[in-house]
């Protein structure tokens, strides 16, 4: 029986050793990338989304909704990942300091602001909600920022 359970214990150290981080899609940056994420937006006229979520979460809905902003990429968004437990939520742009409930995070996530495409100015907020119940008006919105962003000098 000691045997057994050595050999577990040995087992899960050793998969949690070697277990990899999500990588994440061209053009998703994570917030410690944030000026990297900045140069690609303003190079490419991209706005920027900054979305609140958990890329570790075993969440469904969660991972749903999350999938939905990263296809954004491929409208011509760049996006910015905040999992707020692994930055200093003061070194946030000031919209979304402004914005958050801080009794919330963590709850009922993803959420995200569009920033501008040097990520100074909010142009729009969005929750879960309107990723999956809304997700026709809300795309409809989403182009129309890529499009007035892509025309901006």
């Amino acid at each position: 029986m000691k045997k057994w359970i050595c050999l577990l214990a040995f087992m899960s150290l050793l998969l949690s050793a070697t277990a990899k981080e999500k990588k994440l899609p061209s053009g998703v940056f994570k917030y410690s990338e944030v000026e990297a994420a900045k140069e690609h937006a303003k190079k490419e006229k991209r706005p920027i989304i900054f979305l609140n979520t958990d890329l570790n979460s075993s969440c469904p809905k969660c991972n749903g909704a999350t999938s939905i902003v990263m296809d954004f990429t491929k409208r011509g968004f760049t996006i910015v990942v905040i999992e707020f437990d692994k930055v200093d939520i003061a070194k946030l742009p000031r919209f979304i300091l402004d914005n958050i409930d801080h009794k919330k995070v963590g709850v009922m996530i993803p959420r995200g602001f569009i920033a501008n495409t040097d990520g100074t100015e909010c142009l729009l907020n969005f929750s879960y909600d309107d990723l999956t119940k809304n997700l026709k008006e809300t795309d409809k919105k989403f182009k129309e920022i890529a499009k007035t962003e892509k025309s901006k000098k």
